[in-house]
């Protein structure tokens, strides 16, 4: 390992904590707008079966839901907050594992570097100390 390796070792193991805290930032907004897109998506889907006037009413709980579906499936309202939803919590998904990705990153930096100290107090000559 060169000299301008550990240096390079060193800038990114500096950096990572605050690229791990924009990261972790930008799933909790995520996180944050999914949870405001599912309240809405939710409101709307109540809104769409109180103007249903009795369309969703069935014999049993099974032909009440098939109708309900049904009847979601052609409320415009309740389509593009459905559609919203999904949109953000494929956001969030995206947002997790983009933070996962910087702790491995991390992680894979401060191996490295606990390999590099134990490497160079092997050419020093001196016990690791624990």
């Amino acid at each position: 390992m060169n000299k301008e390796r550990l240096q390079e070792l060193l800038n990114e193991l500096r950096q990572m904590p605050g690229e791990l805290d924009v990261a972790r930032q930008a799933e909790a907004r995520a996180r944050s707008s999914r949870d405001t897109v599912r309240e809405n998506y939710d409101l709307a889907v109540v809104n769409a079966l109180m103007s249903s006037n009795g369309q969703v009413e069935g014999k049993n709980a099974e032909e009440r839901k098939l109708r309900q579906d049904f009847y979601l499936s052609k409320h415009h309202d309740v389509q593009d907050q459905k559609a919203r939803l999904n949109a953000a919590e494929a956001d969030l998904v995206e947002a997790q594992l983009a933070v996962r990705k910087e702790e491995d990153v991390f992680a894979a930096l401060r191996t490295e570097a606990r390999v590099l100290a134990s490497y160079l107090e092997y050419l020093a000559g001196e016990p690791r100390r624990k």
